[in-house]
Order: C-alpha cells, then structure tokens, then sequence
C-alpha cells in the first residue's frame, strides 16, 4: 500500500508520496518504490501513482516516462487535459508488450482467477459461519445456502452500472471467449463445492460482472500542476485497471481547482485515514462504527420501548407510539449528524485550510511530507503490517518554477553519473542542454 498527499494553495501544490511497496499478498515489503514523477520536462505538471505497481505487468515508471518522451515539449491548456491525454495514451498506445492480444489475454485470465478466487473464500467463510452456528446443518442445506448467497450476490451485480465504456455486448463477448477456461478455474478453485450447472453459470456471470463494473487491484494515478491557460493549480485522478475487450478500465474519480472561492486544499490518497484524522478531528473509522452502532440501536429502540408499554396501550396506540418514536429519532440522529460535521468544520478542517491558505512554497512541502510521515509512524507502531515507509519523495510545482524536487531518492550516486543529468533534455534533433535538473 501506499500513503500519498497533495497540498494546494493559490501559489502551487506540493506532492508527496512514500516508498513502500508489497508484493504478493502482502507477504514481502521493501522501501525503494519511486511513486512521484514529472509528467512533463518542460511543463508544470507532476504524476503520482498508488495501488497496483504495474499496468498489463509494465512498470507504471516504464510507461509515464514513455509518454513524457513522447509528448516531448507539448502542452495542454489544463490539467484535466493532461489526463485526458495519458489515459488515451493507455488506449491508443501500439506498444505489443501492453496492448498486444497475447498479453490482453494473460492478463484477462489471471484476474478472472483472482476473482473467482476471492469469491470462493467469500463464499466459504460464510458457510462455515452457518456450520459453527449449527453444527448439525446437513450438507445439501449448505449447498442451497451456498446458492443462494450466489444468486444474491449476482442480483447486486445486475443493479451496478457498467465501467466507463463497458456493456452488455462486452459480458457476453467475455463469458463465450473464455468459458471453457472459466470453467477450468472454477473447478479447480471450487473443487466438490459446486454441483449444479446453474451455480457454475452464476460463478461465471458474477465473475465477469464484477470484473466490468467493480475496481479491484486498480491503480490510482494522480496528475496535479498547472495548463497553459491556468494561473492556479488543479488536480484530477483516476482509477486504472487494465485492458479487457479491448477497451480500458478506467474512472475518473476527483477533480478539485483551486481558485478564488476553494483556496486551499488537502487531499490525501491510498492509506488516507490519519489525514483525515488530522483535518477531520476524528477517526473515520471511530466515525464510521459510531453512525453505524447508532443507526441499528434507533432502529431497535422503537420496538424495545413499544415491548416495554405492551398492556398499557392498546394496538392502534402501540403503532402511533413505534411510527413517532422512529420520527423522533431520525430527527435526532440527523441532527447529532449535523452538529458533528459543523463542529469538525469550524474546528478543524476551516482553521487548517485558512492556514494552508497563505503557506509559502517551502511550508507546502514541509506539510505534505509530515503528514505522509504521520501514516508511516502509525503503521509503525500498530500491530499492521508497515505497508507505509521508507523516503519520502516531495515536490513542488508553481507556474513559475515548475517542477522542483524538494526531495528525491536516488538508486545511484547522482555525482557519478553525469549522463543521468545530460540525457534529460535529449530530443530528436537536439543536443543535450547544459541543465543540470533531475528527470
């Protein structure tokens, strides 16, 4: 996993993202990810990535500094044309090691795996829920059981709307072009679970689904600067999957300008939760499990007083009773809901941002890089598995300056290396310039 931040005020916008990164489940962590890069050599635009380090097994890194050679000195007039450009790049692009069919292929496979994968261990947990909560269930039950949580779970999918340019005619295109390898996977995954041709038909049908209406080992690509025709920064992001049918999985998932009425902006990304603490005042998670614990004890109460009342009050009093006391306490939840969100608006959250407001350039980058830090030390100290760490890589981009590292790992020792410099204006038909800036 990954924390990263972007810090905006009407000056510039600082990027700041950690090095971790996991491979496989979880089972092996090292500190050398570079997940903060220009996006251009010679205009004000940075790119951050988090999530999936690869794309089609390419190395993110490998493909942004493609697209900036290939872009060269060109501009765009705003950021969201930025990103516009470089997921259409991701579409269009003729390189066979990412879009060839062979790969397309490989890659379709593998995450169907993952899926039916994860849906068996799904599917599974829950049986052995219902067995420890009756040992004596029959198997048969268990399978109808099994069944129904299926179609349950298929109906959900049928009500989601497709990704981006995904459609039916995609589905039916995905479930004849790999049903046989789809049932291949399901028996070996599945193995004596599924007995009816019906429950294998349902696998396959929430498999699909869920791979063209569900984000699952997803990239998140954050582009922050500024266009030619912006005078103060904006970002956008999107969520990057891969490629099946031919078609891109991709969203656009945030889009915030700064400007004369948003001065300021905080916006954190992958593991964002002790940032949100820090503008909030309060866990999201504490925030989450206290909404939910009082949503199912309002909707208990009603029923626990009425029970209480029972012989005092006749039938139709006892419904007149249940339906105000559900009146009454919705209104009281909103309210609490309210005053909540007022009070971490005027308390945290505004005083923050009016201090982001008038930051100087330095100070972005200094609070950028501390609030990634609050996320590695608390994964530092808790019982989880450190997926936040190692340097912190930190940049600010003005309209002015563009693009500068404040800080930057390095694999190898930069003075030794004064190619590395030299290559870094290369273009076709130029000679290398005597700037001495880092890619």
């Amino acid at each position: 996993m990954t924390a990263e931040v972007s810090v905006m005020n009407t000056i510039g916008v600082a990027l700041a993202a950690d090095s971790a990164v996991t491979i496989g489940r979880g089972t092996k962590i090292y500190n050398s990810a570079n997940k903060l890069f220009a996006l251009s050599k010679y205009h004000p635009i940075g790119i951050m990535i988090y999530g999936n380090a690869g794309f089609m097994r390419m190395p993110w890194e490998t493909i942004i500094k493609v697209y900036r050679n290939l872009i060269g000195p060109k501009s765009f007039n705003k950021v969201s044309e930025y990103g516009e450009q470089f997921v259409q790049f991701l579409k269009d692009n003729k390189y066979e090691e990412i879009s060839s069919k062979e790969i397309e292929e490989k890659y379709t496979l593998n995450m169907l795996s993952e899926e039916v994968l994860d849906l068996f261990e799904f599917i599974l947990e829950r049986v052995k829920s219902k067995v420890n909560e009756d040992p004596e269930v029959k198997e048969d039950e268990l399978f109808k059981y099994g069944d129904s949580l299926l179609e349950r779970i298929l109906n959900d999918l049928e009500e989601e709307e497709f990704i981006a340019d995904f459609n039916d005619s995609d589905l039916r295109i995905i479930l004849k072009e790999y049903d046989e390898r789809l049932d291949e996977i399901i028996c070996n995954t599945f193995e004596n679970f599924v007995f009816s041709d019906s429950m294998v038909t349902n696998v396959k049908y929430i498999i699909v689904s869920s791979a063209l209406k569900r984000f699952h080992s997803y990239t998140g690509v954050v582009i922050a600067g500024f266009g030619e025709n912006e005078l103060y920064p904006s970002l956008v992001s999107y969520q990057i999957e891969g490629r099946l049918n031919g078609k891109l999985k991709y969203s656009r998932e945030n889009e915030t300008k700064i400007g004369l009425t948003n001065t300021a902006s905080i916006i954190p990304f992958a593991q964002s939760d002790m940032v949100h603490t820090f503008i909030r005042g309060v866990d999201p998670d504490i925030e989450s499990l206290t909404f939910s614990y009082l949503e199912e004890l309002f909707k208990k109460l009603p029923d626990a007083l009425t029970d209480k009342l029972e012989g005092h009050l006749k039938t139709s009093q006892s419904e007149m009773v249940k339906s105000n006391l559900v009146e009454a306490l919705k209104t009281i939840y909103d309210d609490f809901e309210e005053v909540l969100n007022e009070y971490k608006e005027d308390f945290f959250t505004t005083p923050i941002l009016s201090i982001v407001n008038s930051l100087p350039k330095e100070e972005l980058a200094d609070m950028a890089e501390a609030l990634v830090n609050l996320t590695s030390f608390k994964r530092k100290v808790s019982s989880s598995i450190e997926s936040v760490g190692g340097p912190i890589d930190v940049a600010v981009i003005t309209k002015g300056d563009g693009f500068v590292w404040i800080k930057r790992k390095h694999y190898f020792d930069t003075d030794k290396n004064q190619q590395f410099h030299q290559k870094y204006f290369w273009r076709d038909n130029y000679e290398p310039t005597s700037f001495r800036e880092e890619c």
